[in-house]
């Protein structure tokens, strides 16, 4: 897993260090599909398959989050404005 240490700036006067797994990237952009040149039928089968793809995902987001609330780790969600981080570190844990 890609893990961060950085200084995180909640207000100017409240400094912390903080250290995280990622479990998205950061971004200012939309990951997305550009279907724009796709034709109906294609656009459809995309859809459907995606549907049917996003099932699988929500079940694993499921099972995670269940996991992390079950051993205690519930409260550890955070979202971090990336224009409050500095000094950032990324790097793999390797906590065994």
């Amino acid at each position: 897993m890609n893990t961060i240490e950085f200084q995180y700036r909640k207000t100017p006067q409240d400094i912390t260090d903080r250290e995280a797994i990622l479990l998205s990237p950061a971004s200012n952009n939309y990951l997305a599909l550009d279907i724009t040149e796709l034709d109906k039928a294609d656009k459809i089968k995309l859809e459907a398959g995606l549907v049917e793809l996003q099932k699988g995902v929500d079940e694993a987001f499921s099972i995670r989050t269940k996991w992390l609330r079950d051993n205690g780790y519930n409260t550890c969600y955070r979202n971090f404005a990336k224009d409050k981080m500095f000094q950032v570190t990324a790097g793999l844990t390797n906590l065994k």
